[in-house]
């Protein structure tokens, strides 16, 4: 056996099992991209194996191993790339379908294996590349994009190791798939990506470098050639003349390289912007605004004329209990640039993107956040949430250590990933963001406390309005309700004291005084007339207490005979209702000064409603 095809085979095996262990032990976080990896690499394995059973003839059956291991392995890779790149796998139909084209170069001639196992190589490879194109065109953010080149880049080199193999170089098959393999998994499992343009940008740039400098070198040796021919005397003492040459390169080589750094820069750039300049310019712009919208605006704008961006976005990060007494944060937008507020977010504390943003101050990237396995935990409602802005790089904001804001920014108009440069300078600016946004929180809390206030003020005024007016009110019914108790006590004493005269007279007739029943009714009659007088006395003290106007003639009194009155006047009540009224004590009384009207109104009440309520 040929053992340059047993090394690369083992170099395959090799890279199968590592690809297998790193995937199992910290692979990416998605199940499925998981599951679709360690698939693959146990089909690389089993095609190195295959292979080398085939080669060495120790294969137990008559069939084109290495040829069916092919085309498994193109169906697994096709499998994992639509996995990874469009998060969509094959169907029950197409692992049918991969199942049934792996067995077909069982069923065929020898002389045919070769020729339909490169038609379906082909085939297959066609697809997977057709997979990551379609990645690229429907990805919206540069680091997705950049994703799917890497991977279209992986998928040529799949096709290559499979041409590779059809036309029979199976050590360079092997060791192509290997490096499929190994670029593959770290495309998977690793969310921070080389930059391909970027890469591709300044090997052009040392490219260009370095065939400028060739034409530099091989012009002065042109010239010292031509010298050399115009002037014989030059090559007759050749260590001058190349001690001059050496000398002349050295005082030329280092300004000349310079200038064609500076000049490759300018015709591939790799940045747009004036780091010093922009950071003072930014600073002065938003070091004396202090209000929220203005400061969003400013703030946005200078970052779009710097690095050119889509979109941006500012938000408020503020800590506040939830409903259920735990620790939330709120993400509150900040209307800027013409647009209306962005949508809030509520998170719990230990929510993985509240953890990072408040725990990390360098500059998290949605990639990051798609895959990551950080954030593989991240709920749906925070992840449509971020979807629905469409921003690419989340900036945290702090002041004393503290999370206050976020700056969101969006892809740059050119397309171009944020470089690391980028995003040193975004942090930078968020940096210089804090103090501003610290005084326009604190003179919006004062300009809501002021607003609040006002509010409250203006609201106690209109409460003392309508409070005076509906004393105004009752002070009017009450005067009413005064009036009217004495115009009517007044106009109901005069008849009442007619018909208790006219009683008194009859009462006293000797012809009613023989009638029994007449008397009776007479005295209830009488009864009725003092009950009747004694209410509207009472009705027109209340009246004169309500006023402030009643008065009171105050004289010695005794106690005992005023309350033995009193009891007196209820005997009959008392015993109607077999009750015993009882005075105790009061001939040690003193003298008091007092209204006796007064005073022996308050006892008959007092005597009544002990009555009526026993």
């Amino acid at each position: 056996m040929d053992p340059l095809t047993l090394t690369t085979a083992f170099v395959e095996l090799a890279a199968a099992l590592t690809a297998i262990v790193l995937t199992l032990r910290r692979g990416p976080s998605q199940a499925a991209t998981r599951r679709a990896l360690v698939l693959y690499a146990l089909g690389v394995a089993l095609w190195g194996v295959l292979s080398l059973l085939e080669s060495s003839g120790m294969l137990p059956l008559p069939l084109p191993g290495g040829y069916m291991a092919l085309i498994l392995v193109m169906v697994l890779y096709l499998h994992l790339t639509r996995v990874t790149v469009l998060e969509k796998g094959l169907v029950w139909w197409g692992w049918l379908i991969g199942m049934g084209l792996a067995a077909v170069p069982a069923a065929l001639p020898p002389v045919l294996v070769q020729h339909v196992c490169g038609g379906m190589a082909l085939f297959l490879a066609g697809a997977a590349l057709g997979s990551a194109l379609s990645a690229r065109k429907g990805a919206q953010q540069p680091l997705h994009r950049n994703r799917a080149e890497l991977w279209f880049l992986s998928a040529l080199l799949m096709a290559l190791s499979a041409g590779l193999f059809i036309v029979q170089f199976v050590a360079a098959a092997h060791l192509v798939q290997a490096a499929v393999l190994l670029l593959t998994l770290y495309a998977a499992i690793q969310y921070r990506l080389p930059d391909l343009r970027r890469i591709l940008r300044h090997g052009m740039r040392h490219l260009l470098v370095t065939i400028l400098s060739a034409l530099l070198f091989l012009a002065l040796f042109l010239l010292l050639h031509i010298l050399g021919d115009a002037y014989p005397d030059l090559r007759a003492h050749p260590w001058e003349t190349y001690s001059l040459l050496a000398l002349g390169i050295a005082v030329v080589l280092k300004p000349a390289l310079d200038g064609l750094t500076r000049w490759s820069e300018r015709v591939l750039p790799t940045t747009g912007y004036d780091l010093t300049h922009t950071v003072r310019e930014y600073s002065l712009s938003i070091s004396n605004i202090l209000e929220l919208d203005t400061l969003a605006t400013v703030a946005i704008g200078l970052i779009n004329e710097a690095l050119e961006v889509q979109s941006g976005m500012l938000f408020l990060a503020e800590s506040k209990p939830g409903k259920d007494g735990r620790p939330i944060y709120e993400l509150r937008g900040v209307r800027g640039m013409g647009q209306t507020a962005p949508l809030p977010l509520e998170l719990p504390a230990d929510d993985p993107l509240v953890r990072r943003l408040k725990e990390n101050s360098t500059p998290l990237t949605q990639y990051e956040i798609d895959f990551s396995p950080e954030f593989r935990e991240l709920g749906k409602e925070a992840r449509q949430w971020l979807a629905r802005h469409g921003q690419e790089v989340y900036v945290p904001i702090y002041t004393k250590e503290e999370w206050i804001g976020l700056l969101a920014l969006g892809p740059k108009l050119s397309g171009a990933p944020y470089q690391e440069e980028d995003l040193n300078l975004l942090r930078t600016l968020a940096d210089q963001t804090a103090v501003a946004l610290s005084n326009a929180r604190l003179v919006e809390g004062l300009t809501r406390l002021n607003n609040d206030f006002r509010r409250a003020y203006n609201a106690m005024q209109k409460a003392n309005l309508q409070l005076e007016q509906a004393n105004r009110q009752l002070e009017r019914l009450d005067r009413t309700k005064s009036d009217f108790i004495s115009v009517t006590s007044h106009e109901l004493r005069t008849p009442l004291t007619l018909i208790s005269g006219y009683a008194q007279l009859l009462l006293e007739d000797a012809q009613q005084q023989e009638n029994d029943f007449h008397q009776q009714l007479l005295k209830g009659m009488l009864d009725g007339t003092d009950r009747m007088h004694a209410i509207i006395s009472s009705m027109l003290d209340m009246a004169s207490i309500d006023a402030r106007s009643i008065k009171l003639r105050i004289e010695p009194l005794m106690l005992a005979p005023l309350i033995g009155m009193v009891v007196k006047s209820f005997r009959k009540t008392l015993e109607e209702r077999n009750l015993t009224l009882e005075t105790k004590n009061l001939q040690g009384v003193p003298t008091v000064e007092a209204d006796p009207e007064a005073l022996e109104k308050i006892f008959t009440h007092l005597v009544n409603n002990a009555i009526k309520y026993t």
